[in-house]
């Protein structure tokens, strides 16, 4: 009995490693994924940066509350992924 296994899994030995295997290997960008592939993101090129006042960094902010229930549920979406061109030198100050 023993013996016809082993033949049978050298036989189809391809065939099991590729139903054990094949989850693993296909991507899993489905809606609603947090993993994206680049195609899913708007190229919105250099980043600029408005140049502002200058600012305190001592300055004292009172902290955001989130008003959101514990057990709220994300939906991710393509609708505005983007992404930029960001390096000091790429990046342009607009005055």
């Amino acid at each position: 009995m023993i013996l016809i296994a082993v033949i049978m899994c050298i036989i189809f030995r391809k065939k099991i490693s590729n139903i054990i295997f094949a989850a693993e290997c296909e991507p899993q960008n489905a809606p609603g994924s947090v993993f994206y592939s680049p195609r899913q993101f708007h190229h919105r090129g250099a980043l600029q940066i408005k140049k502002v006042a200058p600012f305190d960094p001592k300055a004292q902010f009172a902290d955001e509350k989130d008003n959101n229930p514990h057990n709220a549920r994300f939906q991710f979406t393509e609708d505005q992924n983007e992404v930029f061109d960001i390096g000091s030198e790429v990046e342009q100050v607009i005055e």
